[in-house]
């Protein structure tokens, strides 16, 4: 679940000792102030003092999911000041939690469900990405691998749980190449390359992250296999053409520079 940079807890009433909100909980909750500024997160649950349901694992924004994740460390009747640090912004909100139902512990959920909800977190990612919530989206797209890791080799789900496999982890490429953890994008595609050998989409993404990494030589290489796979892919032609003129560039710089340090007599 995602963290703010800094969480800061402060129990005001000692709530039950038991059970604590999980996945799937609905939690009652009681908000008696928030303390926000015009820069701090917005959430989509809370907008001031009252009572909220709130679902674990259904927030959608930064600061939700922040919240939702204080709620997970809460006791029933529980009520605490809640510090949430995001860069320079703090918010703080004293929140009660009156109740909760149970959820349903991830190991007891049957191979149908575990599907359902890989593939529903996986949609709402999708629409949260196509409108540039990409921390968000990237926080549902790993809550969708949870559940498909835990199908895969499954009899029942083996073809349709293999491409929906493939798609998230080239969903979470394409968010690290937005966050530029260019070496995590690689490694997402090499996981799909490795069973999916003809991948476009995880070569085109390994081509960006190799590209950013000047690893021209092996950028060509996935680009090269791209067009071969889809000739008429103009975005892969545009892409090998600026490669490959870096990399000539790079081997007149590599040639010049031997020649400074071994100059001829």
């Amino acid at each position: 679940m995602v963290q703010p940079k800094t969480f800061i807890r402060k129990t005001v009433i000692i709530g039950s000792n038991g059970a604590y909100p999980e996945e799937g909980s609905q939690c009652k909750v009681k908000v008696l102030n928030l303390t926000l500024n015009e820069q701090s997160p917005k959430s989509n649950w809370i907008q001031g003092e009252g009572v909220y349901s709130v679902i674990i694992g259904e927030a959608s924004c930064v600061f939700d999911i922040s919240f939702e994740y204080a709620l997970t460390c809460m006791n029933k009747g529980e009520k605490s000041v809640l510090e949430l640090r995001f860069n320079d912004h703090t918010c703080q909100i004293t929140a009660e939690l009156l109740e909760f139902t149970q959820g349903v512990p991830f190991f007891s959920l049957n191979t149908s469900e575990r599907l359902e909800l890989a593939i529903r977190h996986k949609a709402v990612g999708v629409d949260l990405f196509k409108n540039s919530l990409v921390k968000e989206a990237f926080h549902r797209f790993s809550k969708s691998i949870k559940y498909i890791i835990s199908l895969r080799g499954t009899e029942t789900y083996s073809e349709e749980v293999n491409s929906l496999y493939y798609s998230v982890c080239n969903n979470i490429a394409l968010c690290q190449l937005q966050f530029h953890n260019y070496e995590h994008a690689i490694a997402l595609c090499d996981k799909v390359i490795s069973s999916y050998p003809i991948n476009v989409k995880a070569l085109f993404r390994r081509a960006e992250a190799r590209t950013k990494l000047k690893v021209f030589d092996r950028a060509a290489d996935d680009l090269k296999k791209v067009i071969s796979l889809e000739p008429q892919n103009k975005l892969a032609r545009k892409k090998l053409e600026f490669v490959e003129k870096e990399l000539n560039k790079q081997e007149e710089n590599y040639v010049n520079m031997v020649k400074r340090m071994c100059p001829f007599h």
